[in-house]
């Protein structure tokens, strides 16, 4: 037996599994891990994927796990804005026994055999749950979806606690949900604290500033002409976005956009700056144009011809996605999801079609790096309907010359044949060609006879 323990506690349980061991007492294994999908969108490499690990639950419980996260992801769509943006998430539950249910309690003298070696009472805090060793977590991840983005260790334990980081810890006590939609805010959108006490990083984040200056302040497109900048906290300006003070584990000195948030009160919705973060943070990751017809960058079309061109998008929550055509440089009045190009639109020779989708929600209204926008773009290519050829001919032993008739005829090509370049005798007659086709004349007869290959209309 190979096990790695996080704590003196561990040590304490690990003497006590020996012992039972040593006196022919059956002490349960870990099983193994297996993977389901809770919200399969599409190729991991395309999307932001959620992952949700079992912890403290036996073998026994591990059906309940399945319904336990299934809730958790619901919950965790229940609000705005990811409400809106699911398919832009893959999430997937990780189920692996522990031999013990539930998790330790130290404070209580309660230790739990369990996979991930979860704990309370961390920093002196009774409530802070949290997997002191991250290696057995990073080992599993690796093994089943090594694309992670946001991974829940959901706890087999009803007791209220959590903690985020690098991974999110949550108990089933019903509110630990909202715990998990905070710390959602760090780990995805790279929110902070918006508390007043605390070890502070110094560093400006997205919703938290040092910079009281309303034109420079990074929500200033948040911020109304009529409010008070700094913004006093009173119930008039409950929901004005403004410069409040205190933040960042900063009483004074530093401002949050708004006077309560879930970033600072669990309960509450998230503020409008921080919704703006949360859905940039999706679009970093995943792009609102998800694929287009043709595939490949060249498309040709000939005379009396057309091509359809399609791009497939995401749906945002509060409008359809703006879609814009542009050939050669000129806006389109097409504004859907396919187009019809025809020939008869096109310059001879090369041409450019370009596609641009873009999210315009109202949940965005500053976007410099064009995060909420993506385009594509082919190069379409007009030939003529018929280029041919006739290539040096080579003469036979008895006479008669061979032509090679070299090109593309769409609709056919005849072969006449004159000896004055002024009056043309049709000789013969043949399909549509596309590549290289070789006629044979009759035997020379002493006249002089010229030939030559036309392309049918």
């Amino acid at each position: 037996m190979n096990i790695t323990w996080s704590s003196r506690f561990r040590v304490v349980r690990l003497i006590q599994v020996l012992i039972a061991m040593a006196v022919g007492i059956h002490v349960p294994a870990f099983g193994q891990a297996a993977m389901m999908d809770l919200l399969p969108n599409g190729p991991a490499s395309e999307r932001i994927n959620i992952v949700i690990l079992s912890e403290g639950y036996t073998a026994a419980e591990l059906a309940q796990f399945r319904t336990d996260a299934t809730n958790t992801l619901a919950a965790l769509f229940s609000n705005s804005p990811l409400s809106g943006y699911q398919e832009h998430f893959n999430a997937f539950a990780i189920s692996v026994a522990s031999a013990e249910s539930g998790s330790d309690h130290p404070s209580r003298g309660i230790y739990r055999n369990t996979y991930f070696g979860s704990s309370y009472d961390n920093a002196g805090i009774a409530r802070y749950l949290t997997v002191p060793q991250r290696q057995p977590v990073y080992d599993i991840l690796y093994q089943f979806i090594p694309q992670y983005d946001i991974v829940v260790i959901l706890v087999n334990d009803t007791e209220y606690g959590g903690s985020g980081g690098r991974f999110m810890t949550i108990s089933k006590h019903s509110l630990t949900l909202e715990i998990a939609r905070h710390e959602l805010g760090h780990a995805f959108a790279s929110l902070g604290d918006e508390y007043t006490t605390g070890e502070s990083s110094g560093y400006e984040l997205p919703n938290a500033t040092q910079i009281l200056n309303r034109s420079l302040t990074p929500w200033k497109s948040w911020i109304a002409d009529a409010t008070a900048v700094p913004t006093p906290v009173s119930p008039t300006n409950d929901t004005s976005v403004g410069l409040f003070e205190g933040a960042h584990y900063n009483a004074a000195g530093w401002y949050r956009p708004k006077s309560n948030c879930k970033m600072r009160t669990l309960g509450v919705d998230y503020c409008e700056v921080c919704k703006e973060a949360l859905v940039k943070a999706i679009y970093a990751q995943s792009s609102p144009l998800r694929s287009q017809e043709p595939a490949a960058f060249l498309a040709n079309l000939v005379a009396a011809s057309s091509q359809t061109f399609r791009v497939k998008t995401t749906t945002p929550p509060s409008r359809p996605m703006e879609i814009r055509w542009i050939l050669n440089g000129s806006p389109m009045s097409e504004t859907g999801s396919n187009l019809v190009l025809s020939a008869a639109q096109l310059n001879p020779g090369t041409n450019y079609l370009q596609v641009n989708v873009a999210d315009r929600t109202s949940l965005v209204r500053s976007d410099p790096t064009a995060l909420l926008q993506a385009s594509s773009t082919w190069q379409v290519v007009l030939e003529a309907s018929s280029q041919i050829r006739l290539e040096r001919p080579t003469r036979l032993q008895d006479g008669r010359l061979v032509f090679n008739v070299v090109g593309k005829a769409a609709n056919g090509m005849r072969i006449e044949t004159s000896s004055n370049m002024t009056t043309w005798t049709p000789v013969a007659t043949y399909g549509p060609m596309d590549g290289t086709f070789s006629i044979t004349n009759s035997p020379a007869n002493g006249s002089i006879t010229i030939m030559r290959a036309v392309s049918l209309p």
